[in-house]
């Protein structure tokens, strides 16, 4: 009931409008940033916009959730400092890696082993909160971390689309994580949907910013460290399946990929155009079309998740 009511309070409502403002606030400067650092994205085969784009804007999403942790830290505060600690610089190596990546194009291997590194850091983390987790469950969960992270990243391809599914999977954990009491998962999530939100005003299509690694990688990060984090805290084991079916246009977009690519004898980690969002872009509809269907399946998954979810813990 109490974090329930923190919905009407200052607790939730005004860090959510601070991170959204702040957001929209800080995005021209990260455009300005990625022309002066030449992180733009040139047009391309495999690619769908027709126009350089600067791809930085993760800059003004990791600042906005960042200032507003730092500066409404009553929900933070749940869970023991060392743990936070663990987490913030998980999620802070995680998007200096994208910006490195979207600046200079990492290898994929040295890319992929810097990634292991965070995601060791926020297993670290999440076993200081949850001190009785089987070693098992956090080797699962650094799987997971990794799994759903280079997943979203692999999505954010089309404008307005990982920003939507963002906003829409952010709500959903937000939703479990407030019936269930979870005061961190929840703060973060509105965060995450808040400044979703903002960067959509630069992105829906035809976008004039694009998330970028740093951007893409950091939200896939903070939210599959959330559906840890609601796995972890719950007693029932087998939650873990409406979490996946809550988070499934991902990573059912990466299953998809990657078989392709197996079959066709193509390099795992080089672009293609077999994502489902250019499955039905090759069909005929058109960019907002393709957005409305992949955000209602995706509304129809985070439903049926929470619902499972609640119906099992």
């Amino acid at each position: 009931m109490a974090i329930l009511t923190a919905l009407l309070t200052d607790q939730l409502i005004i860090p959510a409008l601070f991170c959204y403002v702040l957001t929209l606030a800080l995005m021209p400067v990260s455009m300005k940033l990625a022309h002066f650092l030449h992180a733009v994205d040139m047009p391309g085969d495999i690619k769908i916009h027709q126009h350089a784009t600067p791809r930085l804007g993760g800059l003004a999403i990791f600042v906005s959730i960042m200032i507003s942790m730092r500066l409404f830290p009553s929900l933070t505060h749940a869970l023991p400092l060392n743990g936070r600690i663990f987490i913030v610089l998980s999620l802070s190596g995680i998007f200096l890696l994208g910006v490195i990546d979207d600046v200079v194009n990492l290898r994929p291997g040295t890319k992929l082993a810097l990634q292991i590194g965070c995601t060791l850091i926020a297993g670290t983390g999440m076993a200081i909160f949850y001190p009785s987790t089987q070693v098992a469950h956090l080797i699962a969960v650094c799987f997971f971390l990794l799994l759903f992270t280079n997943s979203f990243n692999l999505i954010d391809g089309m404008d307005g689309l990982a920003g939507s599914l963002a906003m829409i999977l952010a709500f959903a954990i937000g939703i479990i994580a407030s019936l269930t009491g979870n005061c961190f998962v929840l703060f973060v999530s509105i965060l995450v949907a808040s400044c979703s939100t903002g960067f959509l005003f630069y992105n829906l299509n035809p976008a004039r910013v694009f998330l970028g690694d740093c951007g893409s990688t950091l939200i896939g990060f903070t939210l599959a460290i959330s559906l840890s984090m609601l796995w972890l805290n719950s007693a029932q084991r087998y939650s873990f399946i409406p979490l996946i079916v809550l988070a499934g246009v991902p990573l059912f977009d990466t299953f998809l990929v990657l078989v392709k690519r197996k079959t066709r004898h193509k390099p795992l980690f080089v672009g293609d155009r077999n994502h489902s969002y250019d499955v039905l872009l090759q069909k005929g509809f058109t960019v907002h079309q393709t957005l409305a269907i992949l955000c209602v399946i995706s509304f129809v998954l985070a439903s049926l998740g929470v619902t499972i979810f609640l119906l099992i813990t």
